[in-house]
Order: C-alpha cells, then sequence, then structure tokens
C-alpha cells in the first residue's frame, strides 16, 4: 500500500498558540457566531478551562486519494466531514465518534469530485 501516516497529531482544546508543528489549539479557531468581544476574551484567557489532550494519526493513501483518521487517545474523538458523512449517508452536519484504536476514512477524494459537482449543479 502506497500510504503516508503522520506521526501523532496532538490536539487540545486551549487558546494559546504554540510553535509545535504537531499540535492544534481549536480554541484559537474563530466561530462566526462569535462577536469580537468574546474572541478578545478568549485570547487573554490563554491556558483556559479547555483541558483536554487528544491523539490522532493521519494517514493518506495516495493511490486511493484517501484519508483515514486514527484515535489514539484513551478516549474517543469526534470528527464532522461532509465527505466521510456522504460516504456513510449520513446528514451531511452528523459530529461521528471515533473510538480508542479505531479509524475512519474522512475523506475520499472521489466522493469530494461527487460532492463538488453536486455543488456546481
Amino acid at each position: 500500500m502506497n500510504a503516508v501516516t503522520s506521526s501523532p497529531i496532538f490536539i487540545d482544546g486551549y487558546t494559546d498558540p504554540t510553535n509545535n508543528p504537531q499540535k492544534i489549539s481549536l480554541g484559537l479557531f474563530s466561530n462566526v457566531n462569535r462577536n469580537p468581544p468574546i474572541e478578545n476574551t478568549r485570547r487573554l484567557i490563554g491556558k483556559g478551562g479547555a483541558k483536554f489532550l487528544t491523539r490522532v494519526k493521519l494517514t493518506y493513501v495516495r493511490h486511493q486519494g484517501t484519508l483515514f483518521a486514527e484515535c489514539e487517545s484513551d478516549s474517543a474523538i469526534f470528527v464532522q466531514s461532509r465527505n466521510c458523512n456522504f460516504i456513510h449517508g449520513f446528514h451531511p452536519t452528523t459530529v461521528v465518534k471515533i473510538a480508542n484504536k479505531c479509524s475512519l476514512k474522512i475523506f475520499d477524494e472521489q466522493c469530494f469530485r461527487t460532492l463538488k459537482a453536486m455543488q456546481n449543479v
């Protein structure tokens, strides 16, 4: 199999930026429903109340154009992928649970092309 697997990526809920390329702080991402004062407050909080750390391994299979996410944490992770939901026949906004030591195809290039073509109709 011609696959590329990442080192585990650590995901936390902090708002503190980091220089670690293997870490993503979800608290840094904006939310269109938050107003500027709330966004500024979240930035000032720094490493606030969201105290979780998740390990996710991503594997991209080149010849298939697919991406898999594997949960390497003790607790499950939750993902929302329109592409994944389409593959499994779920509502587009469904959030899917990936249990510890389980993986899920979260992206498929052919599915992406199909979804894109449906948008252009």
